[in-house]
């Protein structure tokens, strides 16, 4: 089924074609009523329409084809309500959606906006100039959507690359050591193998491990250099902490830090991205170790981990429900202790600011915190820094834990 319709080119795509529009629709005096209005004269272009009558068919269309946007009823053979748009949203979020209603629901518009819609039209106010001024804007909001997703995904991989730099240093030196066994084993083996000889099968034995210690460490800065999107799976919070001091032992290390690391033996796993939350972790403990250059004393980094509830939450009104952590959600929490000269009261507030830094001219880029933050949103979680009551600093990342946590967790 084709049409013309009067829209303005949406997101100045010139010489882009018709614009294609998938109309997922059961009633048949709907789609007709929605065609008339796709069909309209007066366009700068044409339009395309597709058809699909089940919520089954429509996400067969999407996946087989390419459409500019989608017109959705919610009232669909195989699914009803807001699980409507939900379901095609999960399986299709590439695609702008404009969410047609059999009936007019402020309340179920701002879910459907919040979840991702760009708009949801009430069908008994329809008109062929609202119809067609939503479609131009969804499609333009998408695609400025898209091209800030683009854009936040750089600068995060630009600042895992400026924390791969500083971790450069120290994982050369610890695959240098296992070099060094190599070569001190062939060496040995070079000036004659006795068949007798006691020493060779300790001297391979020697090797191998140096072979697979340098290889874990190269495969490891490897994974975590690597350009990839958020993906969630069940991940386990203490090896990921595992995996980052891993990478941050030559630096700890090297400054003279002692280390406590103090996991929770029973901590349920959480919805996370593994290497998006090595990320996080290797920033905050790279501050951690920097804050406690040059000071006298103990030089102590303290992490564990554990279960606790949300408290003393400051936005928490108006926040969208599932999107964002409420007061008393049962959380997995990463703390990170350092016994450096602390945050100074007035930059408690703008720490995860973009570009603020307190280091020299030259020696950051003032982004570190501040993508430490979003990728911590990404997890529908949250970041804080404190200063503790013995002196030093505190940094908690808390991620929402499913229902195990909160029974784990008891009357608490």
């Amino acid at each position: 089924m084709e049409s013309g319709a009067a829209f303005a080119d949406p997101g100045g795509r010139e010489g882009a074609g018709p614009v294609r529009v998938l109309l997922v629709e059961d009633n048949p005096g709907d789609a007709r009523l929605t065609q008339e209005y796709l069909d309209e004269s007066g366009a700068h272009f044409e339009t395309r329409v597709a058809m699909a009558r089940t919520l089954e068919e429509a996400l067969l269309r999407v996946n087989a084809e390419e459409f500019d946007i989608v017109l959705l009823d919610l009232s669909l053979p195989d699914s009803r309500g807001l699980e409507t748009f939900t379901s095609f949203y999960e399986k299709a979020r590439r695609i702008p959606i404009l969410v047609l209603s059999g009936q007019e629901d402020e309340e179920l518009a701002r879910e459907i906006v919040k979840r991702g819609g760009q708009d949801c039209l009430p069908k008994d106010i329809l008109s062929a100039p609202l119809l067609r001024r939503s479609i131009r804007h969804g499609i333009e909001r998408k695609h400025t959507y898209e091209a800030l997703r683009s854009m936040q995904r750089q600068l995060i991989q630009a600042e895992k690359m400026e924390s791969v730099g500083r971790l450069a240093a120290g994982v050369a030196h610890e695959v240098k050591n296992p070099l060094a066994r190599i070569l001190m084993g062939i060496e040995y083996l070079s000036e004659g193998i006795e068949p007798e000889d006691p020493n060779i099968p300790l001297i391979l034995k020697r090797m191998e491990e140096a072979v697979h210690r340098a290889d874990a460490i190269i495969r490891g800065l490897l994974d975590f250099a690597a350009d990839r999107t958020l993906s969630l799976e069940d991940t386990d919070l203490n090896r990921v902490v595992e995996q980052s001091l891993f990478l941050m032992d030559y630096e700890i290390r090297s400054k003279g830090v002692e280390l406590e690391w103090e996991p929770e033996a029973e901590l349920p796993k959480v919805r996370a991205d593994a290497g998006k939350l090595e990320q996080v972790l290797i920033n905050l403990l790279l501050n951690a170790v920097q804050a406690m250059e040059g000071r006298e004393g103990v030089r102590r980094l303290t992490i564990r981990t554990g279960l606790s509830r949300v408290s003393n939450l400051l936005h928490d009104e108006g926040v969208r429900r599932g999107m964002r952590l409420r007061e008393g959600d049962a959380v997995a929490k990463i703390e990170i202790d350092d016994t450096g000269p602390g945050i100074p009261s007035d930059q408690l507030g703008v720490i995860f600011d973009p570009f603020f830094t307190t280091k020299p001219s030259g020696m950051g880029t003032g982004l570190g915190l501040s993508i430490v933050k979003k990728i911590v949103d990404l997890h529908r979680g949250r970041v804080t820094m404190t200063n503790r009551p013995g002196g030093g600093a505190r940094a908690t990342v808390q991620l929402p834990c499913g229902p195990a946590a909160a029974g784990l967790l008891g009357a608490m």
